[in-house]
């Protein structure tokens, strides 16, 4: 009795442990398919809505990795969710690998869409195919079934508004005198500091006729629809002569007023300036040596205002000279 009451317990013991690794050991991944897209073709500007379906919930997220694989690059478009609130761009310190975008399907769900906008550019484009790739990533939880990547054919989109960019988006090192405790040099000492053109200054820049302005403070300023008219505003140009300027609106160099910092050297702005009749003509002038730091800037005293450019419209159409009065380009 004694020998068949034990091989029942182990016989017991065997069978709840198979029990036991069946349940922990499930590993199948529900599978995501791409079940739709309300547009294959959109004009930059556009937006075309994905969707895709999981096999079955599960009680966390599925997380997927969506890239750009080919046919242009990542500033070409940008990915929202159904709501069209920014995702956000993953970048390699998220662990993620190459940019893209992440695309979760909630908890439970077994659907979720997300939008694709082509990025809306001043520039004279032929057609694109984008080309994108799903990919597995983050809990891993989730499969890709043989369906994983997706088109989208972007057109070029064309206005006759005037359009400019003004850029002056670089790395800036200089240096700085930090005198510490004022009345003896015997503590001054003088430091290399590094920064971004964006966080040194902002410049303004606009049609002495105020067809078209760009006040907003961006970096770099950008043109290409009329947003707010009280500081970013575009037209269609008649015939006729116009004047650009830029003007040096202000500068906020990092200087320590508790350590008595002074700019002690000068260095200039890398600047270029696109002007553009909005998908059919641009135009892109060197500003580089136009502005240093020492300029003054207009809303510290200074007169930051430049001439740099002339266009001349005639039977609709662009020419373009710099402040020497020389061609650059003519459409």
């Amino acid at each position: 009795m004694k020998t068949i009451f034990a091989a029942l317990l182990v016989s017991a013991a065997f069978t709840s442990c198979i029990d036991d690794d069946q349940e922990y050991t499930f590993s199948d991944k529900p599978e995501v398919t791409i079940v739709g897209q309300t547009l294959n073709t959109i004009e930059e500007g556009q937006t075309t809505t994905v969707n895709l379906r999981l096999a079955y919930g599960l009680r966390e997220d599925v997380n997927y990795k969506l890239e750009l694989i080919s046919g242009g690059t990542n500033d070409d478009y940008f990915v929202s969710d159904a709501d069209g609130n920014d995702v956000g761009a993953t970048t390699a310190e998220d662990g993620l690998g190459l940019e893209g975008y992440e695309i979760t399907i909630p908890a439970t769900q077994t659907e979720v869409a997300f939008n694709i906008t082509a990025t809306k550019d001043l520039f004279d484009e032929d057609t694109e195919t984008l080309v994108f790739k799903l990919r597995s990533t983050g809990s891993g939880l989730g499969s890709i079934g043989v369906n994983d990547t997706f088109e989208v054919e972007v057109t070029n989109f064309t206005s006759d508004n005037f359009g400019l960019i003004l850029d002056w988006e670089s790395d800036i090192t200089y240096e700085v005198l930090r005198q510490n405790v004022l009345g003896t040099t015997a503590d001054d000492e003088t430091l290399e500091v590094e920064g971004h053109g964006c966080d040194l200054a902002d410049f303004d820049v606009y049609l002495t006729s105020f067809d078209a302005y760009a006040f907003t403070g961006n970096c770099p300023e950008f043109l290409i629809e009329t947003v707010d008219p009280n500081s970013l505003a575009t037209s269609v140009l008649a015939d006729g002569t116009y004047t650009v300027e830029v003007d040096f609106w202000d500068f906020f160099p990092s200087l320590s007023a508790t350590n008595n910092d002074v700019l002690v050297t000068d260095f200039t702005f890398p600047m270029t300036l696109t002007l553009a009749k909005v998908g059919q003509f641009n135009a892109v002038l060197d500003l580089s040596s136009e502005y240093s730091a020492f300029d003054g800037s207009s809303n510290n005293g200074g007169n930051g205002v430049r001439s740099v450019a002339t266009i001349e419209v005639v039977n609709g159409k662009y020419t373009v000279y710099n402040a020497s009065g020389e061609l650059v380009a003519a459409e």
